[in-house]
């Protein structure tokens, strides 16, 4: 007979508490300590917040204060850089906020801060699992589920 196994707990939970309890893992700007805020914000209300996610939700507060400088520095510059040789080049402002895009959506996933990546975070298995490949090849070997 099957014995009943103990789920373990999230570590340090902020589910149920209070979010503001919650503080980044370093020191902030204002604006970066709002944008921590209100992913925290987003997180509790979505209850997938964990005092162990502090870390993320700091770099992702950060990157998020970067970004957005960028693209008001990208809005007053342009794409293209002129030089007075006539050469032309994509600008840095384009660079640096490509580049901050692409951390941020991987904070987003990581986070699940959209609805996909929640999606995923929070996917229940529906009915019968697919096979590994593995098993499919070799159905004699698959591991008991």
């Amino acid at each position: 007979m099957a014995r009943k196994t103990k789920q373990p707990a999230l570590m340090n939970p902020v589910i149920g508490g209070l979010p503001d309890d919650l503080k980044p893992a370093y020191n902030l700007t204002i604006t970066q300590k709002e944008h921590f805020d209100e992913i925290v914000r987003e997180l509790h209300r979505n209850e997938m917040l964990s005092s162990v996610d502090r870390f993320q939700i700091t770099h992702a507060a950060v990157i998020l204060d970067k970004m957005i400088q960028a693209k008001v520095l990208l809005d007053s510059s342009g794409l293209i850089q002129t030089f007075e040789t006539g050469a032309s080049n994509i600008s840095a402002e384009l660079t640096a906020f490509k580049s901050l895009h692409g951390e941020w959506e991987k904070c987003v996933m990581q986070l699940g801060l959209s609805p996909k990546a929640r999606n995923l975070i929070m996917k229940k298995p529906s009915g019968k699992a697919k096979q590994p490949a593995q098993d499919q090849a070799r159905p004699g070997l698959a591991i008991p589920r």
